[in-house]
């Protein structure tokens, strides 16, 4: 991550708006369609994500709860790592992790993943390396999301467009309302 770098602030915003147009044009929205189905057919929707990809999270569980699907997201360490090893196969984990190593901070000890093949998880990262495997059964990639003008906005944004795509699938399948 680069860090705030000394740059012209009135270029800024076109930097940002050329952020915003590679965000769509890498977007896949058809894995942005599944996930949305799959957070409005799963009754416990967890998202997590730590340090600057914890604010994305926050912002899929706020638009997401003004949409009517409450969502859990816990922030502590030690509740994030709880949750996962009490998961059931009806749960839903979202992890936004811009590295893809979210899951090495949480279980250290890797004979302890076992425990991710039994909910279904969504990886959301900016790590191209991260392939959909046991332990990640869904991945969607946000491309270069490194440098100062991407990142956390092309997550803060990714969550805004699953939000939307939520809300698409509930006005298509509105018996899905009575469940959240």
């Amino acid at each position: 991550m680069n860090p705030r770098r000394r740059g012209n602030s009135e270029e800024y915003l076109l930097e940002i708006s050329q952020v915003v147009t590679e965000l769509h044009r890498t977007m896949d929205y058809d894995k942005i369609h599944e996930l949305a189905k799959d957070i409005a057919t799963h009754s416990k929707v967890y998202v997590m994500g730590s340090m600057q990809a914890y604010t994305p999270a926050l912002q899929l569980q706020e638009e997401l709860c003004l949409s009517g699907k409450i969502i859990l997201a816990p922030a502590i360490f030690s509740l994030q790592t709880e949750s996962i090893m009490h998961a059931n196969s009806d749960d839903l984990f979202i992890f936004f992790s811009n590295s893809g190593h979210f899951v090495d901070r949480i279980f250290l000890n890797k004979e302890n993943r076992n425990v991710l093949k039994i909910p279904k998880i969504w990886m959301i990262t900016g790590n191209e390396d991260i392939k959909e495997d046991a332990m990640y059964n869904r991945v969607i990639t946000v491309p270069n999301n490194s440098h100062f003008e991407d990142h956390p906005l092309k997550f803060i944004l990714t969550a805004n467009i699953i939000t939307l795509a939520y809300e698409e699938y509930i006005e298509k399948h509105p018996y899905f309302t009575e469940s959240k």
